[in-house]
């Protein structure tokens, strides 16, 4: 247990590059139209999460490329998350969770 809480607080956070890359997957080329950062400097990172502090231009979101992505979001994220060695049994316990919970709130129709 020791070692593995290393993993929450004592992670060197990944290049900005990266980060980079990840906000053009979620909200397209444009999203620094979207997005504005304080510093390119992480608040925190820890094994599944790097934290940035920015702010959102909501008027800027209906004009760009992030109505698109969005679309897409949800399916291609599945999709990574399923490459991710260990999320395949994940996915299966969600999938089964979802279909209980269908077939629950058709039973009480």
């Amino acid at each position: 247990c020791d070692e593995f809480s290393k993993l929450h607080v004592e992670v060197s956070p990944h290049p900005w590059d990266h980060t980079d890359e990840l906000l053009k997957k979620a909200f397209g080329e444009d999203w620094t139209k979207i997005l504005k950062f304080q510093s390119r400097e992480p608040v925190g990172s820890g094994c599944v999460a790097q934290v940035y502090k920015a702010y959102a231009d909501l008027t800027a979101i209906a004009g760009s490329q992030a109505n698109e992505s969005a679309r897409c979001s949800e399916l291609r994220s599945a999709f990574e998350a399923w490459e991710v060695s260990g999320f395949r049994g994940l996915l299966r316990w969600l999938r089964r969770r979802k279909s209980e919970e269908v077939q629950a709130r058709r039973s009480r129709e």
